[in-house]
């Protein structure tokens, strides 16, 4: 059996209703219960949704909105043959994916390194990129900051450093990534903080 809207109907016998009945709820929580949570009894997360699974839209560009909606998220597909999510306003449509081709990325993080140690601050993404680092001796102003860039030849450069008789943790390319070094004759925790941004 398929679902079926006109059950029950003015003329239909309950006896013979809730097979059909049982069909259509049975559908109804199936396909609900697809991206969204469907509790059997009430609860507070009745409804929320689990995901939002879409199909591509065959426009880029809605020409409205539906009457009593003011925005909506659609996925779309790119000259690349790539699915990507985008939202429109009524006013301005814009492509929310993939990031790393939209904004700047922001990378942090930290490692515990003995003297000499590296650890990867950015793993090769694949793409070209400019961009700064900070290289810091944690909980400390011990720091270098530089300019990198991943185009061609890797390039960086230091621009500023401040040490007060720490050793400065310093950035460096090996391949394509980046990594942090402590160049301290001690163990420090090295910090890193990026911002790259993605170029043709």
């Amino acid at each position: 059996m398929t679902f079926d809207p006109n059950i029950p109907n003015a003329a239909q016998s309950p006896g013979l209703f809730p097979p059909q009945n049982a069909t259509n709820f049975t559908r109804l929580k199936t396909i609900i219960n697809v991206d969204h949570v469907f509790n059997d009894t009430a609860q507070s997360t009745d409804g929320v949704h689990k995901q939002m699974t879409m199909i591509a839209r065959a426009l880029a560009t809605p020409a409205d909105l539906p009457t009593g909606t003011q925005s909506l998220a659609y996925s779309w597909i790119d000259s690349l043959g790539r699915t990507q999510l985008r939202f429109y306003n009524g006013i301005t449509d814009a492509q929310l994916t993939p990031p790393e081709e939209l904004y700047p990325i922001r990378i942090v993080g930290s490692a515990s390194l003995n003297p000499n140690q590296t650890a990867v601050a950015y793993a090769n993404p694949g793409f070209r990129w400019a961009g700064t680092g900070w290289s810091i001796a944690q909980g400390t102003n011990i720091f270098r900051y530089y300019n990198l860039l991943r185009s061609g030849a890797n390039d960086l450069h230091e621009i500023d450093n401040n040490s007060n008789g720490i050793s400065r943790p310093t950035l460096e390319f090996s391949g394509n990534d980046v990594l942090i070094r402590n160049q301290d004759s001690s163990t420090r925790v090295c910090v890193w903080s990026l911002i790259i941004n993605r170029i043709v």
